[in-house]
């Protein structure tokens, strides 16, 4: 068992520094939004989806710092959707 930071506690940061801080906090997992919101004040614009240097920036951190994804939100699955992308 592990504790996750939350990508909302750090609602100004990119995903990839969320992953960051959660090693440096030592802990083991992240929760992470897939996409701003332009709802929650001061959060940088990126994209998890369509932006693949991004998506790959925060797969790299994650490795690299040793720090699971625990949850990613909001999303959505549709007959359309590629998991495995």
């Amino acid at each position: 068992m592990h504790l996750a930071l939350d990508h909302l506690t750090l609602s100004d940061a990119y995903p990839w520094e969320v992953v960051e801080i959660a090693s440096q906090s030592g802990l083991g997992g992240c929760c992470l939004f897939l996409t701003s919101m332009s709802v929650i004040p001061h959060m940088p614009l990126y994209d998890l989806i369509l932006d693949v240097s991004a998506r790959q920036r925060t797969k790299v951190a994650l490795k690299d710092c040793g720090v699971r994804l625990d949850l990613a939100y909001p999303f959505t699955i549709t007959g359309r959707s590629q998991p495995d992308q």
